[in-house]
């Protein structure tokens, strides 16, 4: 009798302990979810274009100065017909003069995990009349930045292959451009965005130029790169971007 007592305590306090055990489990695994939070930053995308999210401040502000880009406003240019003739009648000027011209390339910066790109205006001297000190700039965009600014992180995102039309018209304000096919190639939306950006502030430093159409190899364009990035008819002044100076 007393043995099967023993037996039957034995039993009830196996029981006993496995309830318990059990129950730690259980209480264990409710503190671990209720612990646990997902790093809501790593599930963000990693790049964001730079029209989505406030500027930080330049840590180095006494090398640049940052401004808003005032006079590129936003203008209501009229949908423009593709031109068939680009060598025709324009309204191009054959005085020749010397100035100093705004070149725009880019710095990229990082804030956390989140990319970004601005703008960056450099100088150069041209001479000639405004239909070849156009061209000078765009050769100098060719160029790229020079040692010094490559030594200030300036860089250019345009195709090294970057080519253009000698044939191009100015009618009603309007500058029409023929680019060469790599302009576009391999380009996501942002950095299709980046080399439209490059190329349009550039142009619009002359005052001539109120609007600018964009052609490649000669066919007008309505999207380009390879997420099809649209684009306007015309491109016109935009101040959405802030603009730094070297």
């Amino acid at each position: 009798m007393s043995q099967e007592f023993q037996t039957n305590s034995s039993k009830s306090f196996l029981y006993y302990l496995s309830f318990i055990l059990i129950g730690l489990i259980l209480i264990d695994k409710s503190f671990h979810r209720k612990s646990y939070k997902p790093n809501v930053q790593r599930l963000q995308s990693p790049i964001s274009h730079v029209t989505n999210f406030e500027l930080p401040e330049e840590t180095n502000s006494s090398s640049v100065r940052e401004t808003q880009d005032s006079e590129n406003t936003p203008s209501d240019l009229p949908i423009v017909k593709a031109e068939n003739n680009l060598s025709g009648l324009s309204e191009f000027s054959d005085k020749e003069t010397e100035s100093l011209q705004g070149i725009y390339f880019l710095k990229f910066y990082q804030t956390g995990n989140k990319n970004y790109s601005k703008l960056v205006k450099v100088q150069r001297k041209v001479k000639g009349s405004l239909k070849k000190r156009i061209k000078l700039v765009l050769k100098e965009l060719r160029k790229g930045p020079n040692l010094d600014e490559q030594d200030k992180s300036v860089l250019s995102v345009l195709p090294q292959d970057f080519q253009y039309s000698k044939k191009m018209k100015l009618a009603d304000g309007v500058l029409h451009i023929s680019l060469h096919s790599s302009f576009q190639e391999n380009a996501g939306k942002d950095l299709m965005q980046d080399r439209l950006d490059q190329l349009s502030h550039t142009l619009f430093e002359f005052k001539e130029v109120k609007g600018i159409k964009v052609y490649i190899d000669g066919k007008e364009m309505h999207s380009m790169g390879k997420d099809n990035l649209k684009i306007p008819s015309v491109l016109a002044r935009s101040n959405f971007r802030k603009v730094i100076f070297l």
